[in-house]
C-alpha cells in the first residue's frame, strides 16, 4: 500500500520515482513489488524523497538529526550529488559508520571529536557522508545547509534539547532552505509540556520558531495519520 501511495505521490508531482534498491547489507527484510525487491525502509525513503528530497539542488548540502543507520541517507547519496551530515547519539553513530561506510568507503568522513570548525571543514573537505554527534551542529557558521530533516527522534527527546536542535537548525540553515519534520503527534512532546501550534482540523506537536519559516506542507503524515508532517522554508 505504501508503494502503491509512492507511485501515485509521484504522478500526483508529476516527478519520478528514485531507482533506488536498498542494498543487502544487514540482511534486511523486503518483498517483491513490480518484480523489485523492497523493504519498508525502502519505501519511506522513496517517499521522502518524492515530498522534499526532489526539491534540493542536486549538490546540496544536507544535515539529518537523528539518521539512524542510513536509510534516506544511502538513497539521496546514491541519486544525486548532495552532502550527507548525521547527527547521532554514539552508538546509533558507530552503526551507521558502519554502514554507510560499507556502501561509500571513498565518501564517508568518520566521527572524530573535533571542536574547531575549521579542523572539521579540513577533515571533511572531499567527503560527502560525514559522521557527527549532536554538540557538533553548535560548530556550524550560520547560512551553511540547504536542507535539515528529523523523522522521528523529537518526540523521544525532553523539550529543551528539542528547542536548541530547532535553534540551531534554523541557524545554520540558508534563506530559501527546507526543513523537513515528521514525528509522532501525542508522543513525550506533548506531555512534556513543548509549545503546540495548530494545523487545519487537529492539533500538532512541535517546537517550530514559526517566524523563521513558511509552511509548504502541515498535515497529517498521509501514511500514518498518527504521525505530523511539515515541510517548512526559510525565510531569512
Amino acid at each position: 500500500m505504501m508503494l502503491d501511495y509512492a507511485f501515485y505521490l509521484a504522478d500526483e508531482l508529476q516527478t519520478r520515482v528514485p531507482a533506488f534498491n536498498e542494498p543487502e547489507l544487514g540482511s534486511p527484510l523486503w518483498v517483491l513489488y513490480r518484480d523489485r525487491r523492497v523493504t519498508i525502509d525502502t519505501v519511506k525513503s522513496i517517499i521522502e524523497y518524492i515530498t522534499f528530497g526532489r526539491l534540493l539542488p542536486d549538490t546540496a548540502c544536507i544535515a539529518e538529526v537523528g539518521g539512524g543507520y542510513g536509510r534516506l541517507a544511502s538513497l539521496m547519496l546514491s541519486t544525486t550529488q548532495c552532502t550527507y551530515f548525521m547527527f547521532d547519539i554514539p552508538p546509533i553513530l558507530a552503526l551507521a559508520e558502519w554502514y554507510m561506510g560499507s556502501l561509500f568507503p571513498d565518501s564517508i568522513c568518520p566521527f572524530s571529536p573535533a571542536n574547531d570548525f575549521h579542523e572539521l571543514e579540513r577533515r571533511m573537505r572531499g567527503k560527502r557522508v560525514i559522521m557527527l554527534t549532536p554538540d557538533q551542529i553548535e560548530l556550524f557558521p550560520d547560512r551553511f545547509f540547504d536542507s535539515a530533516i528529523n523523522i522521528d527522534s523529537f518526540s523521544e527527546m525532553k523539550p529543551a534539547s528539542v528547542m536548541n536542535y530547532m535553534s540551531h537548525l534554523s541557524r545554520t540553515l540558508r534563506p530559501g532552505g527546507l526543513f523537513y519534520l515528521r514525528n509522532a503527534r501525542e508522543e513525550a512532546l506533548s506531555r512534556r509540556g513543548a509549545a503546540t501550534w495548530a494545523c487545519p482540523g487537529h492539533e500538532t506537536y512541535a517546537p517550530v520558531p514559526v517566524d523563521d519559516f513558511d509552511f509548504e506542507i502541515n498535515r497529517l503524515w498521509p501514511v500514518y495519520p498518527a504521525y505530523f508532517e511539515l515541510l517548512m522554508r526559510k525565510r531569512r
